[in-house]
Parts: C-alpha cells; sequence; structure tokens
C-alpha cells in the first residue's frame, strides 16, 4: 500500500524500488534493535517481534519468486531480483541475529546447568562425588 501512495506522488520505478529497499533496511535495522536493545520488565528479550519481521522478509522474497503481473508491468526484472536478494539477504541476517542472541541467552541464564563443573565445582547438583580409585578386586 506504500508503494501506491508513493505512486501518487508521480514517482518513477527506480525511485520507488531505493523507497522499497530502503524500507527492508529499516526494518532489519528495528527488529535488530528490538532483539539485541530491548527487553520486557522482567529481563526477558522480544523474540516474537523477530520472527515475524523474519517470516515478513521471507515472505516478501518469495512473493517475488513469481509476482503479480501488475508488478511485473510496473518494474525490470534487475529491479524486482534486487528486492527479492535484499529482503532474502535481511531474512537471512535477521535470523542470524536471533539465534546468536537465543544462544547468548541460554549461556547466560546457564540453562543446561553446567557452569558449576566449568567454575571447579567437581560435582552438579545432585550427583554423587565419583572416585577415580582403583578398585581392587
Amino acid at each position: 500500500y506504500f508503494n501506491t501512495w508513493m505512486h501518487v506522488f508521480g514517482l518513477n520505478p527506480k525511485a520507488l524500488v531505493i523507497t522499497a529497499n530502503t524500507s527492508i533496511v529499516a526494518l532489519l535495522l528495528i527488529a535488530a534493535y528490538i532483539l539485541w536493545g530491548l527487553k520486557q520488565g522482567n529481563g526477558r528479550h522480544l523474540y516474537g517481534s523477530a520472527v515475524s519481521m523474519v517470516w515478513f522478509l521471507v515472505g516478501i522474497a518469495i512473493e517475488l519468486q513469481n509476482p503479480t503481473q501488475p508488478i511485473y508491468n510496473q518494474f525490470s526484472d534487475g529491479q524486482i531480483m534486487s528486492t527479492q536478494i535484499m529482503a532474502g539477504l535481511a531474512s537471512t541476517l535477521l535470523s542470524s541475529l536471533m539465534a546468536v542472541r537465543m544462544i547468548k541467552t541460554i549461556i547466560k541464564k546457564n540453562m543446561w546447568n553446567c557452569m558449576g563443573a566449568c567454575q571447579g565445582n567437581d560435582s552438579v547438583d545432585g550427583e554423587e562425588d565419583i572416585t577415580t580409585d582403583y578398585v581392587h578386586a
């Protein structure tokens, strides 16, 4: 709909493609800020917003594989391809950022309870002390 609104101003297709690609980059930056900069009140990160942005960007890339006739009539193949590639790269980058954020959260919250062994404790909660002495039969 933004494309239709911009078309009213009489912009040429090249300016519309630049606007579309700029808005994809802006969505990527907003999602990255939401993912890495904002937290809820309880300290949890907002993964849902990033997942929805990835879904949206993947949808753009998939839709532009076989665009509708009005898009073919208004834009060249190169312009369609550049927007498709931009959406694909943005979704890949945002997916990677989200994976890194999730891994960092898992490590920071010690979700696998393995930090006791890494900090020098020989036993993890609930385990008995295991000796390495030789047992004589």
